[in-house]
């Protein structure tokens, strides 16, 4: 079982709408899979952290979640991805859109499964 996460942008209180930009899946005994959003954003898992504190609870606020609308706290998200770093690697380095930064967190650029 995988759970997706996602960032919430561009909140408009008026007609109660945003935008998402997915963080990644982590799929129970494998490593947390980082969605690189074409690099538009962040470059590795240290630019990600960045950014992300950066426009976690800015006005509007921006929060993250997960697919099932459970909240959770920016701390939360990065001890979920470094907890889970030492497992197994997701897809393998042959999968197109694929690849690693150099701590070893693992990032897709493209759909999720």
């Amino acid at each position: 079982m995988s759970t997706n996460y996602y960032l919430r942008v561009n909140y408009c209180s008026e007609c109660e709408r945003w935008d998402d930009i997915h963080l990644g899946q982590y799929s129970q005994g494998n490593k947390f899979m980082l969605q690189s959003n074409g690099y538009k954003y962040y470059g590795n898992w240290k630019e990600m952290q960045q950014w992300l504190e950066d426009h976690y609870e800015s006005e509007p606020p921006n929060i993250i979640y997960d697919e099932y609308g459970t909240h959770i706290s920016i701390a939360t998200f990065f001890k979920l991805v470094k907890s889970v770093q030492h497992k197994q690697s997701n897809h393998g380095e042959s999968r197109y859109g694929y690849g690693v930064d150099p701590e070893g967190y693992e990032f897709l650029d493209g759909e999720f499964c």
